[in-house]
């Protein structure tokens, strides 16, 4: 299978873009930034420019998009560029992350914000309802088998929030989000990348197209 994952020089799109390797898969990733092309070949991964994945889209089985844009235009392009190549017999398979901050928070006592690029907790219940209309236009899709995933916290790999939030504990102060008592759903890492190939193995059969996952434990 050929496979090729957008944000694939990032947490969760360098395991997953591993995690595929190591099944046997053919795999490229997206990169945008020259010296990043020399870490997917050293992880053996094929290593894609930005600038030129969309031509190369009807090339791949499946496209894994673990980028942080919050828009439709990775999906829009792949739906157009499977369309146009006749592909309804044999559609591109999409795997959109998502999150399971899509749920909103329990009340509205609490925000559950999370952190951003710059480390801040500053997303806002509009982030949910944003992502919530992402998803419905992906899984409602005929064009492509479209596959949302929506992991709880990752952590593993000293990264992620978690990461963030005990490297401010170790600094004497520690911010953290949501309400008082609240239980957070985890999901290692490299346990989510592995998930990500299970399903895509699995869609051959065509049994989850338009399917949900919310991963945690």
């Amino acid at each position: 299978m050929k496979v090729l994952v957008l944000g694939a020089t990032g947490y969760i799109g360098g395991a997953v873009a591993a995690a595929f390797t190591r099944g046997g898969h053919e795999t490229a990733g997206a990169y945008r930034d020259d010296p990043k092309a020399d870490m997917l070949a050293a992880e053996e991964i094929a290593p894609v420019p930005w600038i030129n994945w969309t031509k190369a889209i009807n090339t791949f089985d499946v496209v894994v998009d673990c980028t942080k844009d919050m828009g439709l235009d990775n999906f829009r392009l792949i739906a157009n560029a499977s369309r146009q190549a006749g592909r309804r017999h044999h559609p591109i398979t999409y795997i959109y992350t998502s999150g399971i901050w899509v749920h909103g928070p329990r009340d509205q006592a609490s925000d559950s914000m999370i952190a951003d690029e710059r480390n801040e907790m500053t997303r806002t219940l509009e982030w949910y309802a944003v992502k919530s209309r992402v998803e419905s236009e992906i899984l409602s899709s005929d064009e492509i088998l479209s596959i949302v995933i929506r992991p709880g916290v990752v952590y593993g790999r000293g990264m992620g929030m978690l990461n963030t939030l005990f490297g401010s504990a170790y600094s004497g102060h520690i911010l953290c989000p949501g309400a008082p008592g609240a239980r957070w759903s985890t999901i290692h890492v490299e346990d989510l990348a592995d998930l990500f190939v299970k399903v895509a193995d699995s869609v051959s059969a065509v049994r989850y197209r338009g399917s949900m996952f919310l991963i945690f434990r």
